[in-house]
């Protein structure tokens, strides 16, 4: 009987004291963005009456405090147990341990290529940033932004931006960056030349005008000629009935690898495209040296008989020279002297080009046996 009571006694009490200690620890917490400060909340309860009259913190790593919500600075990097022992006014405590990772702030830092730039090329930005879960703001100090990590960007204007990043971790904590990116100015190419419309055959001159600094020249006259030269000279060759249009380009690069190119058109009057054959080759061989008399025959086969105007022949023997002022298919010369003798065809077409042909006359005897 009396063991009975005191078991009752202590039954009672137990449950006495677990109505006398209703304390329930809890906390959380949150990163403030200053070295490795974190803001620790209390969330501790009762279950029932009382007050929570103590906290206690132990921050694992040799340090305490004893107030309800504090903020400490941990070396960033680690995880930490993090203990929080409440007691109520009636003296009964309670403790809850949490693991808390400390991350390290975000450092915001990037490259970029290539580090000699010409207006309008293309830049390649790389993030070197660290930190966890980050996200990045670019601001190419252009009025354009870009949120991926590495973008490529195009500045084109020859002056120096202010290129920025900010990156922002997980917790969101931030640090930015502000780079100088300084974009060279491009040379401007310009030329000019003369003369122009003018016939094949002709000399055109021309004359570099680029602005820069350090140029070198690099000319294509459009007909598979080129030069390196500052001011060149070139000859354009072009027959038949028309007018030839060759595209003259110019492509200039400064001392710092920039470049820049302009293109002019050159237009050229082509020359008269000819053809003349004599039946006998002009070869012509005599049994009788004290008579000569071998008659040339030449017919023309020029593929541009239709807008030549006229036509001029010196058959080099000193007799008149021949002018034709209409299309025609043959003509006929007497050669009266032995020897070699310059045959000069001269055409002219409508547009004024002027094209000559040289062939050579051989009047000779046959050796005597």
């Amino acid at each position: 009987m009396k063991r009975n009571i005191l078991i009752l006694f202590f039954t009672i009490l137990s449950h006495i004291g677990l109505a006398q200690c209703p304390a329930v620890a809890d906390f959380n917490f949150h990163r403030i963005c200053n070295n490795g400060f974190i803001q620790f909340e209390d969330n501790s309860h009762l279950v029932g009456t009382g007050l929570i009259v103590d906290y206690h913190w132990d921050f694992d790593d040799g340090v305490t405090i004893s107030t309800q919500n504090p903020s400490h600075n941990f070396v960033p990097g680690s995880t930490y147990d993090v203990k929080l022992m409440v007691t109520d006014s009636s003296g009964c405590k309670d403790t809850i341990i949490k693991p808390v990772y400390v991350a390290p702030l975000p450092v915001a830092s990037f490259t970029f290529t290539p580090q000699n730039i010409c207006s309008s090329n293309t830049i390649n930005f790389s993030s070197t940033s660290t930190g966890t879960g980050l996200t990045y703001f670019w601001d190419f100090d252009d009025g354009t932004t870009e949120t991926i990590q590495n973008p490529s960007h195009n500045l084109i204007r020859g002056s120096t931006y202010n290129v920025k990043l900010v990156v922002t971790d997980s917790y969101g904590c931030k640090d930015s960056i502000t780079l100088p990116v300084y974009i060279n100015p491009l040379p401007i190419a310009s030329f000019n030349f003369t003369p122009n419309n003018v016939c094949s055959g002709s000399t055109i001159n021309f004359s570099d005008a680029s602005t820069g600094i350090g140029l070198t020249h690099s000319w294509n006259f459009g007909d598979g000629g080129s030069s390196t030269g500052q001011d060149p000279s070139h000859i354009f060759t072009s027959y038949g009935c028309s007018t030839k249009i060759f595209n003259a380009s110019l492509i200039v690069t400064d001392i710092n690898g920039c470049t820049s190119s302009t293109t002019h058109q050159i237009s050229i009057l082509q020359q008269p495209e000819v053809l003349f054959l004599e039946d006998n080759d002009f070869t012509f061989c005599n049994t009788d040296t004290s008579y000569v008399q071998n008659v040339a025959t030449v017919t023309n086969y020029s593929p541009s008989a239709s807008c030549i105007v006229s036509y001029t022949i010196d058959w080099g023997d000193g007799s008149p020279i021949d002018t034709i002022f209409s299309p025609f298919n043959t003509i006929n010369h007497t050669y009266t002297t032995l020897g070699y003798h310059t045959v000069v065809f001269t055409a002219t077409g409508a547009n004024g080009c002027v094209t000559t042909d040289i062939q050579t006359a051989t009047i000779e005897s046959n050796p005597v046996a």
